[in-house]
């Protein structure tokens, strides 16, 4: 999945913590990297 986390973050994805309501199963949490894209604010 390198090539996909590599395109994601080439479109601006960060590394975030896990977020509160995934449904990952625990015991796979561990290998899920977890991704987010900060909004841009275009009501300046």
């Amino acid at each position: 999945m390198t090539t996909a986390q590599n395109l994601h973050r080439s479109f601006g994805f960060i590394e975030r913590t896990e977020y509160p309501e995934t449904e990952v199963p625990s015991q796979l949490r561990s290998q899920w990297l977890f991704m987010e894209k900060p909004l841009e604010d275009t009501t300046k």
